[in-house]
């Protein structure tokens, strides 16, 4: 494998030793979202992860509970869902579990030939599972807690004993600072969860013997642990960062230091027996792999590939075994790791999960949602999610009505639907740079802008011509007001002062700059008009700027704010919403006007996170998304705003709403996301309403 990135792997692993113990929340999430303006601005989707994964926008999440709003958001791609996948338990050849980010939980009963999506009771309260643990096809658990960013807490474990149809909470903490990341249990009843409590700076070891129903803590070195496995009821090992490995051979009653030879960082452990087992992790540079046949008492180093790094390991007997890891990397060893033998797994994208239910069976999943099945030992593998594999990140829609719309993202992706986003089908579009913006005015007429370049249409995206590119430059805000008057606005330097705005009025045939008006370097990132003259453009430190005469001049006008605006929709002269957020804060911004700008009114409800696009249908229906799960409704102008779920942890960065039913948002990982009452969506997997269930408090400490 190529080793790619690999100085930004290093720097993130000192990024999080700090904030773990030294608290650097706030300038975690500095950072988190400042990428944002300088590049692509997602989770590295190939790389590697400490603990859980990094996307910036889990960064600013803290809710405690899920949305009560009242509308249905369902997938349409990737299919069954989006959210990054952490891990999975096959008890056997058949049956299945796979769980993520937004208390995400995927069930099998058919070999992975079909995945439904099961509810967890968590979904939209911010909790990411992390590890999941099937005894058999009817008992098993899942462990997670909130992010780490938002300051951990809402820790759970949750249990199954119907195979994942049904989940009831046996373990819940909503203390911030307290994260669970791994679980192993070796009967129904006997299992071990392992996470981390800030608060108290020490490793957190819970331990039960009656299936969750009564917990106990127990004293391990401290150290942020990772993985775990227990292969009966006493003997159990546990590993972590800095090479640290515990083993108990008495239920964890009393837990042994072992020396593993090495400080690089592991993540997964697997044991077949109380002493053959293998640890997995990185040094950043060159995956590692260790491994003992004693219980321990010795650990070897095993792996001398060029992979860098391995994020878990399943073996299924003392001498089989798979790792997976960055760049969708997958080795297989048949003699106990002596030789390990590199396979392709159809993937470029980071695995983070994978487990064997024999020598031939396994399933791996990754951190873009995509779920991999072999059932040859892994000479050859598949895919069970669509698309695969999934390498986009959608960045803005455009629909004309409630059929048909396009998208578009990095990488110069447009894709198109004409049956409300039951089918995408790709249009090639000229270009490999990134698409932030797409504006149509009809079936027909559509222009696209990203970085360097301005493309159009006029015969509904079946061909794409680029009407415009410079270098150094990025158009982020794109708006037609019928097929010739468009205006795209960003930052470079054709600008004519302090921000860039570009100005067509034959269809995108030529394109001349405007002046702003701005003096200070000004990123403009959104932009809408609602005829031929009249428009509004918003963008960096909470620049309004507005024109009634087609942009010959712009006039500034007064936020109020000084966070970044990041979208606006008007529906009239007079009627519009802007939207953004502080990057100091992670708090996001909607501002409102009856009156063309002249004044602009605060409506941001509480809890909102930054905001990065809104769409109105008319002057009464709209909807704005952003970072974190929440979608934020309106029927009433934008004077109020009802939070929706939206299921996609990782953020939404573009919204249309073509009537006032209709909706479709897009984001991060390919994720495309719809809300409609009046028009067909692929089958949605059924999320039953979860009965109210005891909370057991967590044990003293």
């Amino acid at each position: 494998m190529n080793k790619k990135s690999v100085s930004a792997f290093v720097n993130l692993r000192v990024f999080v030793l700090l904030a773990l113990f030294i608290g650097t929340i706030v300038a975690a999430l500095a950072a988190a979202t400042v990428s944002g303006r300088t590049g692509h601005a997602t989770a590295n989707p190939v790389g590697f992860r400490i603990g859980p994964a990094m996307p910036r926008s889990t960064a600013i999440k803290s809710s405690s509970k899920a949305p009560a709003g009242s509308a249905q958001w369902y997938w349409q791609r990737p299919l069954p869902q989006g959210n990054p996948l952490y891990a999975v338990s096959l008890p056997d050849g058949v049956n299945g579990i796979a769980v993520g980010e937004d208390a995400t939980i995927l069930r099998t009963t058919d070999g992975g030939a079909h995945w439904t999506i099961q509810t967890s009771g968590y979904e939209g309260a911010g909790v990411q599972l992390f590890g999941v643990s099937f005894t058999d096809a009817s008992h098993g658990a899942a462990v997670g807690s909130n992010f780490f960013f938002s300051g951990g807490g809402n820790a759970v474990v949750l249990r199954t004993t119907d195979g994942g149809n049904t989940w009831d909470t046996k373990y819940s903490d909503p203390t911030s600072g307290v994260m669970l990341f791994g679980v192993s249990f070796s009967d129904a009843n006997t299992g071990t969860v392992v996470g981390l409590d800030f608060n108290a700076g020490a490793a957190l070891i819970l331990r039960t013997t009656d299936g969750g129903a009564t917990w106990a803590n127990q004293n391990v070195p401290p150290a942020l642990y990772q993985g775990i496995s227990f292969t009966d009821a006493n003997n159990g090992t546990i590993v972590g960062l800095g090479g640290i490995i515990v083993r108990t051979t008495d239920g964890g009653n009393n837990w042994t230091q072992q020396n593993s030879g090495t400080t690089n960082d592991l993540f997964s452990v697997s044991f077949t027996d109380a002493n053959n087992g293998t640890a997995v992790g990185t040094d950043y540079t060159t995956a590692t792999v260790l491994r003992t046949t004693d219980g321990g008492a010795t650990w070897v180093s095993q792996y001398a590939g060029t992979d860098l790094g391995f994020q878990a390991v399943s073996f299924t007997d003392a001498n089989t075994g798979t790792a997976v890891g960055s760049y969708g990397a997958v080795v297989r060893t048949t003699d106990g790791g002596s030789t390990w033998v590199e396979q392709t797994s159809v993937t470029p994208n980071l695995l983070q999960g994978v487990s064997f239910s024999d020598a031939n069976n396994g399933t791996a999943v990754s951190l873009t949602a995509e779920i991999v099945r072999t059932t040859d030992g892994g000479k050859t593998w598949a895919f069970q999610t669509s698309p695969g594999p999934n390498t986009d990140n959608f960045r803005a829609a455009s629909f004309t009505d409630a059929y048909i719309g396009h998208v578009v993202g990095l990488g110069g992706t447009i894709l198109k639907t004409t049956d409300a986003g039951q089918t995408w089908v790709n249009q090639p579009s000229g270009v490999t740079s990134d698409l932030w913006a797409v504006s149509f005015t009809d079936l027909n007429h559509g222009h696209a802008s990203g970085d360097s370049a301005i493309i159009g249409t006029t015969d509904g995206g079946d061909s794409w011509e680029i009407q415009h590119t410079h270098g150094f430059t990025s158009y982020r805000g794109i708006s037609f007001s019928d097929p010739s008057n468009g205006t795209a606005v960003g930052q470079g330097p054709e600008a004519l002062d302090g921000a860039l705005i570009m100005r067509t009025t034959d269809g995108g045939n030529s394109w001349v700059p405007q002046a702003s008006g701005l003096t200070a370097a000004t990123f403009l990132f959104g932009v809408s008009f609602t005829d031929i003259n009249t428009g509004t453009a918003v963008g960096e430190n909470g620049a309004i700027i507005r024109t009634t005469n087609g942009g010959s001049s712009w006039i500034t006008q007064i936020s109020g704010t000084t966070a970044d605006l990041n979208g606006v929709s008007f529906t009239d002269a007079n009627y519009g919403v802007a939207v953004g957020g502080s990057l100091d804060t992670g708090e996001g911004v909607i501002l409102r006007t009856t009156d063309g700008g002249n004044s602009w009114v605060t409506k941001t409800p509480p809890g909102a996170f930054i905001l990065t696009a809104v769409s109105f249908a008319d002057a009464n229906n709209g909807i704005a998304v952003g970072f974190g799960d929440i979608v934020l409704r309106t029927t009433d102008g934008g004077s109020s705003w009802q939070q929706e779920h939206s299921g996609v942890a990782e953020g939404l960065w573009g919204v249309s709403v073509p009537d006032p039913n209709n909706a479709t948002a897009v984001g991060t990982f390919g994720a495309i996301v719809k809300s409609g009452t009046g028009t067909p969506t692929p089958t949605p997997t059924p999320r039953p309403t979860p009965t109210p269930r005891a909370r057991p408090s967590p044990p003293h400490r």
